[in-house]
């Protein structure tokens, strides 16, 4: 692979993974916005945005 290559590639693994942050970041804010009851239905517990913060390296990510 050449480097022109290479560098393409690792940028647009990089732009997936962002998208993907992105993408679940949208999904815990209209989820969050719905009311307590039917956030409740559908299994979704109020967990405070804190637990949601993306953690590099040994930590848990939910993002």
């Amino acid at each position: 692979m050449s480097i022109s290559n290479a560098l393409v590639h690792r940028v647009g693994h990089y732009a997936n993974r962002w998208r993907a942050m992105r993408d679940r970041a949208r999904t815990t804010r209209l989820i969050a916005a719905l009311p307590q009851h039917i956030r409740k239905d559908i299994g979704w517990l109020d967990i405070p945005l804190a637990d949601f913060i993306r953690h590099d390296g040994d930590g848990p990510s939910r993002f």
